[in-house]
Order: structure tokens, then C-alpha cells, then sequence
């Protein structure tokens, strides 16, 4: 029986597009760079991701490097110099006008020596010290005439040879040391400043033969080529980028990519292939629980969750693939949705991912992982799910997710190391970070599972094996209520929730959502309590005076009043579907029959119960331990034969009367369930021992007794 059943068209309708915007959001995360790819970065700054050229690049001139190479050759070419003979002439008589400039102004009489100090400091043409001009002022004047004969002979000894611009600082250096030796230190100070100053380069640079040379250096260089392999690694993370990295991605189409249509639509066509098959298995599939909306989009979320994270933290960053908490969404789909889904949801996710993550279009140039990896983290992201879903399935306890997470850590540390002994390169180090990151992801998955399908449950109206722990607490007010007001229905839902527990454990159902469904699944006979055998007294039943019409109806309506009730203990829907279901739509067959017999004019539909019939293998399994255990009470025997025939007749019975049809219990399922009931009822109806009464006493001994008791009851 498939989910046609659960699914009216409304439903359906609703689904199909709830699928149709995870395909759009998948085909988003698939297609719109979350991820930065434009690497037209500025010289000198640091790279902040490692990028590798998925595609070969041949042989392309880079520019920078054929300009340095250029620039070298130039740099290597002296430049061509040009000898000036006339230029020692020129600067002995531009010395000899300065030399009678200042003559002029030591000869003026009427200038006193201080005037002739500032007319100096304003001569033009000259950069004479202050200390120069101040012993120039002072200088006698035959003094002064053998300095300035001095200073034009050094001027001209310097200059004799050839000077370069080059070297014009040591050849105004060693005038120093041609000074006449007979001079002083005044005269030696003056005669070398003023040569310094008129001291200049007699080799002149010729333009236009030194760069026709540079031109000719150039020309003989060959352009630098350079050629990109596919994988190889154009930037680092954290490294400075060069010129040459600049060249290099635009040779790779990094820089600016332009649109690919073609794998645009193929990102869409995947997405949709994905929703597709993940409705097809939604409404063909054979699951425990109806598919509604809620829960599409329940899963829908996860789902887009996880690609959308994935997506953004994954790539480029090897480290935190391993670290990744991938089952987080398997587990949390087997906790909140079903495991079967779950396992199907962790094959085509791992591979979605693992595209999204890895080789996705934008990616296509920005990563370049070895063939394995993309294998290695496919088989990393489905085993661990599948050993997280196995493990947290029906978990019932806190410890169990913790052994979920160690159980998904040892899984990927397996698969870790098998794909490094695969790998050409095997890395000691990188072998213990990845086995360190699987097994955090382990502990991570199971911490945010446990967080998260708390407050999922809660928002989705899912009943969680926590929620269900709280339920079946004895101190539950509802079933303090029971306790005190019905308590023999209390009993009599201990014994089917014990029978519905192991029946349910046998055939791979929801024990806990059994036991707890089986607690409250009679909760409606609080409102009317004495109208029902268990809570009535031997020998007293009010429905001897009733109408069979009205108990009939009295005795239905704690179906009505059990969801009411539910409604007011704010109990989720799941225990609501037991209170509902366990009779499904069958006859109140004692009633109907004695309403026959005592008038006519009977209408079948008053005695039937609403309904529906059971809708999941754990409330078909609370309507067979239901019936089975009060018929089994009612008998009163406990002979093993008669409790297996009536295990056998209330099953048999349910089968012909279409009740168990939309449950999902096959005839396997069915046969060890009936052993199971069979096995529990040999438990509860087992035979007592009759004990032997006491032996009569004789009369001394019944006579002291009494005087006994006689005399306690004075001392009272």
C-alpha cells in the first residue's frame, strides 16, 4: 500500500511545488557564485584562496616577464658618451668672470668690509660657503691673486683628461691633493672650492646612439612563454600576487568569466533530477508515516541546509571537508522523518554536495582536485550517514547519539584511510589532520542533531523519542488522572502498551511511539469512566439499563473525547492518530446485536466508530493488542491454547474487516506479531497457584484465639 493512501490531491499538489522550490534553490546554490571566483586581484596583495587551472593553458607570451628580460638587456647597455674638448676652455672662463666679479668688489673703496661680504653673497653664478667669501674679503691681495691663478690651474689639470658624470665626485675630490704645497689652509680652502664649483663631465651622453643600442639589446631578446598544466597551482593562499599570477589567471579565464549557459542549465536539469527522484520515492515509497507538507518542507530545509552550507564553507578548504558535519542532515531526517528516506537522502545528497562543494561551474577553474577526491568525500559523506542513521534510528536515549558520533567518526577515519593508501601521495601529517576532522565531524553531528530536531519537532509538530520519554512518565498529569479516576483502564493500557512494545520491536516498528500510543489510547474514558467494564465493579454494569443506542454512543465517544483531551494536554498529533485509530471504523458489535434483538428500525452507521482505520503499522499494532487483551480479559482463561486461538481470531478478524489495509503490515509482519502477542499473554494470563486452605481448628485453639482477641480489644 503506497503513499497514495496518506496523499489527497490538495497534499500532492502542495508537495510538487514545495519540490519545485527546493529545485529552484538547489539549482541557486548550484549556479550563482556564493563562492568568489573573480581573481582580478591588484599587484602586491595577498591571495585569499588557493587557486589551481583545471583546463590546460598552452604556450602564451607573458608580457612582464619579456619586459624585465627587455629592461635587462637595456639596463646592460653603457650609455654612449661623447668627448667635448672645448668644455675645459668654457669652464676656465666662466671661473676667470666669476674670479673678476669678485675682484671688482674687493678693489670698490667705498664699500666697507661687511658691505663687500653681502655684494658678494649676491653675485650670481657662483656656490661659494659663507667661510669662502668671508677670507676672500680678507685676503691681501697678492694672495688672492695666486689663489685665483691656483683655482683656474686645478680647474684645467682636471679636466685635461676625460671626465664622466660618473666619476665627477672623486675628480672633484682629488683636487685636494694638487694644491701648492706652499699654500695655507685658508688658501688651500679657497682655491678648491672656487675649482670644485666650475669642475663638470667632459663626456656627454649621445641620446640617439645610446638607445639605438638599448633597441638593438631588446631586439635580440625572445618573448618569455609560459604554459599553465591542468592542477597546477597558480595561487596560494596567503602568498603576495605578482604581476605574473595576474597573467596567469587571465591565460586561465579567471579573471571575469563569462556566463556558461550550457552548464547553467545543466546545474537546473541536476537540481531537478534530484527533486524528482526524491518525490517519486516520497509518493511510491513504502513509509511509516504520511507525507504531508510540513514535512516536504521540513526535509526541504535540511536538504537546501546542507548545499547552501557546503557551498559556502567548503570550497577551497580541505581541512574543513573532513570536519564537516555532513550527517547531521541524514541523522536528523532518520530522527524527525524516516531512516529509509534518510539513507536515500544521504546517497544523492553526498553526491550533491560533494558537485556543489568541488566541481560545480564556478569551480570549474578555481579548484583542481586528484580523481579520488571527489570519490573519496562521496564515500566519506554516505557511509558515515549511513552508520549515523542506523545508529540514531529509534534512539531513545542521550548516550545513544553520543555512540551515533563515535560510530560516524570511526566510519570516516575507515573510509579516510583507505582513500589515503589509494593516494600517490600519502602524507603522514595530512593523514592525522583528516582522521582528526572525521571524527570532530562525528562528535558535531551528533551535538547538532540532538540540538537541532529538539526545536525542529517542536516547529514542525513532530513527535521526537525525547518528547516521547516525557509522555511516558508515570507523572504525566493526564496519566495521574487515569491513575486515580479510571484505574482499571490504566491497567488494562499497561498490558497493551506491553503487548504493542514487543510487537512493535519484532517487526522493526517505533517501539517507544508503540508503548507511549498505548498509554493514552484509551484516555477518552476519563470523561465517562463507570461506563466501562474495567472500572466497573463485579456484578454492576449500567449499560443492563441503558439503551443499547445510547451506550453504544456513550461508549464511542471516548474516541472524540480522548482527542479532545489530547487537545487539552496539548499531547502531539502522533499520540492523537492511537486515540483515534484503535478501533478504526469497526462495529460496537455487543450493542448493535442486543439493539437488534430488542427493536427495529436499526441504524448500523450509529454503532460504528469514526475512524479512521489505522494509518501506521504502530496504531495497527495498539488495535490488535487492544481487542486481544480484553477479550482475553473478558474470557478469563489462561490456558496457552485458547490465548493463541484468540491471537489468531482477533487477526484473522481485523484482516477481513479491511482494518489493517492502509497500516503498511505485510502477512510477515503479521506472523510475528502474532507470536509476539503470543509469547506476552503467556506472561500476564499465566495460570495461578491455588493455595490450600488452613485446617479447621479445633475447639480449645478456636477458644484461646477468641479470648485473644477479646482481650485486645479491651486494651484498646
Amino acid at each position: 500500500m503506497g503513499l497514495y493512501t496518506h496523499l489527497s490531491n490538495p497534499n500532492i499538489l502542495r508537495i510538487t511545488w514545495l519540490l519545485f522550490g527546493l529545485a529552484l534553490a538547489l539549482s541557486a546554490a548550484l549556479t550563482i557564485p556564493l563562492f568568489p571566483t573573480n581573481y582580478s586581484h591588484e599587484v602586491g596583495s595577498v591571495a585569499p584562496y588557493t587557486v589551481k587551472s583545471r583546463v590546460a593553458v598552452p604556450p602564451f607570451v607573458s608580457m612582464y616577464l619579456t619586459g624585465e628580460s627587455e629592461r635587462q638587456a637595456s639596463n646592460s647597455v653603457s650609455d654612449v658618451l661623447v668627448y667635448d674638448p672645448s668644455a675645459v676652455q668654457k669652464q676656465k672662463s666662466a671661473a676667470t668672470d666669476l674670479l673678476q666679479r669678485i675682484q671688482a668688489v674687493k678693489d670698490d673703496p667705498s664699500l666697507s668690509p661687511e658691505q663687500k661680504l653681502e655684494s658678494l653673497k649676491h653675485l650670481k653664478d657662483h656656490t661659494l660657503s659663507v667661510q669662502v667669501l668671508i677670507y676672500i674679503v680678507e685676503m691681501e691681495d697678492d694672495q688672492w691673486t695666486r689663489v685665483t691663478n691656483e683655482a683656474v690651474r686645478l680647474i684645467g689639470n682636471a679636466m685635461s683628461d676625460k671626465v664622466r658624470p660618473q666619476d665627477l665626485a672623486q675628480v672633484r675630490q682629488s683636487v685636494l691633493s694638487q694644491v701648492s704645497s706652499d699654500f695655507n689652509a685658508r688658501q688651500v680652502l679657497v682655491s678648491t672650492e672656487i675649482a670644485r664649483s666650475f669642475i663638470l663631465p667632459n663626456l656627454s651622453i649621445d641620446l640617439d646612439e645610446t638607445e639605438k643600442g638599448r633597441k638593438q639589446a631588446k631586439a635580440q631578446i625572445e618573448p618569455v612563454r609560459l604554459s599553465i598544466a591542468p592542477g597546477e597551482t597558480i595561487l596560494r593562499d596567503g602568498s603576495i600576487i605578482t604581476p605574473v599570477d595576474i597573467e596567469k589567471l587571465e591565460a586561465s579565464k579567471l579573471i571575469d568569466p563569462k556566463i556558461q549557459w550550457a552548464q547553467i542549465i545543466g546545474n537546473i536539469g541536476l537540481s531537478v533530477a534530484f527533486c524528482v527522484g526524491l518525490g517519486i520515492y516520497l509518493i511510491k515509497g513504502q513509509l511509516n508515516t504520511p507525507v504531508t507538507p510540513k514535512r516536504v518542507l521540513l526535509l526541504a530545509l535540511i536538504i537546501g541546509g546542507i548545499v547552501f552550507a557546503a557551498k559556502l564553507l567548503l570550497p577551497g578548504r580541505e581541512l574543513l571537508s573532513y570536519l564537516f558535519p555532513f550527517a547531521t542532515g541524514p541523522m536528523l531526517i532518520a530522527t524527525l522523518l524516516n531512516p529509509f528516506l534518510a539513507v536515500v537522502v544521504a546517497l544523492l545528497l553526498s553526491i550533491l554536495v560533494t558537485y556543489s562543494a568541488m566541481l560545480s561551474p564556478e569551480l570549474l577553474t578555481f579548484l583542481s582536485p586528484s580523481p579520488l577526491e571527489p570519490l573519496e568525500k562521496i564515500t566519506l559523506y554516505f557511509s558515515s550517514s549511513l552508520i549515523g542513521v542506523l545508529m540514531v534510528w529509534q534512539a531513545k536515549r542521550m548516550y545513544q547519539y553520543l555512540a551515533a558520533g563515535i560510530g560516524v567518526g570511526i566510519a570516516g577515519a575507515a573510509i579516510v584511510l583507505v582513500f589515503w593508501l589509494l593516494a600517490p601521495d600519502r602524507e603522514v601529517a595530512k593523514l592525522g589532520w583528516a582522521v582528526l576532522g572525521v571524527m570532530s565531524s562525528g562528535f558535531l553531528s551528533a551535538a547538532l542533531t540532538v540540538g537541532a530536531f529538539v526545536l525542529l519537532g517542536h516547529i514542525f509538530g513532530i513527535t521526537t523519542s525525547f518528547h516521547l520519554m516525557e509522555l511516558a512518565h508515570p507523572d504525566h498529569p493526564l496519566l495521574r488522572k487515569l491513575v486515580l479516576e479510571a484505574p482499571g483502564t490504566y491497567y488494562h493500557s499497561l498490558i497493551v502498551s506491553n503487548l504493542a512494545e514487543q510487537a512493535a520491536d519484532i517487526i522493526g516498528a517505533d517501539s517507544l511511539m508503540a508503548r507511549v500510543g498505548a498509554y493514552y489510547h484509551d484516555a477518552g474514558k476519563l470523561i465517562n469512566p463507570g461506563f466501562f467494564i474495567e472500572n466497573q465493579r463485579a456484578g454492576e454494569n449500567i449499560h443492563d439499563k441503558l439503551d443499547p443506542t445510547i451506550s453504544a454512543s456513550i461508549v464511542i465517544s471516548h474516541v472524540k473525547d480522548g482527542v479532545q483531551l489530547a487537545n487539552q494536554y496539548h499531547l502531539p498529533h502522533r499520540i492523537k492518530d492511537f486515540m483515534q485509530e484503535h478501533h478504526g471504523t469497526r462495529l460496537a458489535s455487543f450493542f448493535y446485536q442486543k439493539a437488534l434483538q430488542e427493536k427495529e428500525g436499526v441504524q448500523r452507521t450509529d454503532f460504528e466508530y469514526p475512524g479512521p482505520a489505522p494509518r501506521s503499522k504502530e496504531t495497527a499494532i495498539v488495535m490488535l493488542a487492544d481487542s486481544i487483551e480484553a477479550m482475553a480479559r473478558a474470557r478469563g482463561s489462561s490456558d496457552p491454547e485458547d490465548l493463541y486461538a484468540l491471537v489468531e481470531e482477533v487477526v484473522a478478524e481485523r484482516i477481513a474487516e479491511g482494518q489493517l489495509d492502509n497500516s503498511d503490515l505485510t502477512l510477515q509482519d503479521l506472523a510475528k506479531i502474532k507470536e509476539a502477542f503470543k509469547i506476552a499473554l503467556r506472561g500476564v494470563f499465566h495460570p495461578r497457584i491455588q493455595y490450600p486452605q488452613p485446617p479447621p481448628l479445633i475447639e480449645s485453639e478456636k477458644a484461646h484465639e477468641e479470648a485473644e482477641a477479646a482481650e485486645r480489644i479491651n486494651l484498646t
